[in-house]
């Protein structure tokens, strides 16, 4: 019935064994935690539409913004939907396929990644692409981990680096407002992760 990479599978077992053991508590607490990353205009700005990439089952940071329209995009919703993991939309529009592989020429107000584009096929060679899905003065969410060699696996095998965020930042007119390097991620217990905010003039 359904087709996983392997990587999607390990990241299926990951969010039943999270349901199983906490109905996803401890992951939804990282939420405000994210959006104080972001600061206070992340949830007070008033937006028509907004995407984010790579939700999970429980839509990521989309109940927490205010948009007329919200997409979220994550290959694995249908076997969520499937397994009884994905929680209600609220009205949220789902794209179910990976971000990498989406055509469409919708734009966006906000573009929102928070700890998914180094899982998958996901890279920052997809700044190009994120870009030109933003409207004119719209802006991108960023959060990701920047993996050290030694915390690669069969999930998060690649790192992801500054300098090939940079490389990539170059292909477009992406103004950055905010950028930071987190020693420990935002609770101060995992690896370094870079968090960042850009617009689009």
């Amino acid at each position: 019935m359904f087709q996983l990479t392997h990587k999607q599978l390990l990241e299926l077992k990951f969010w039943i064994e999270e349901e199983a053991a906490d109905r996803y508590i401890s992951e939804l607490c990282k939420m405000p935690l994210y959006c104080s990353q972001f600061g206070r205009r992340f949830v007070t700005s008033a937006h028509n539409s907004v995407l984010e990439i790579g939700t999970g089952p429980a839509w990521g940071l989309l109940p927490h913004m205010n948009a007329d329209i919200k997409y979220g995009c994550d290959p694995l919703y249908p076997v969520y939907e499937a397994a009884g993991l994905l929680r209600g939309r609220n009205g949220i529009l789902r794209v179910d396929e990976p971000f990498e592989a989406w055509e469409t020429n919708l734009t966006f107000d906000a573009i929102v990644t928070v700890n998914a584009l180094d899982h998958g096929e996901m890279g920052f060679y997809l700044l190009p692409k994120i870009w030109r899905m933003l409207k004119p003065g719209g802006r991108f969410y960023c959060h990701v981990h920047l993996r050290p060699d030694d915390m690669l696996n069969l999930v998060h095998d690649h790192s992801l680096t500054e300098s090939q965020l940079d490389l990539h930042l170059r292909y477009t007119n992406l103004v950055q407002e905010h950028r930071e390097i987190l020693p420990n991620d935002i609770d101060g217990k995992f690896c370094p992760a870079l968090v960042g905010i850009w617009r689009k003039p």
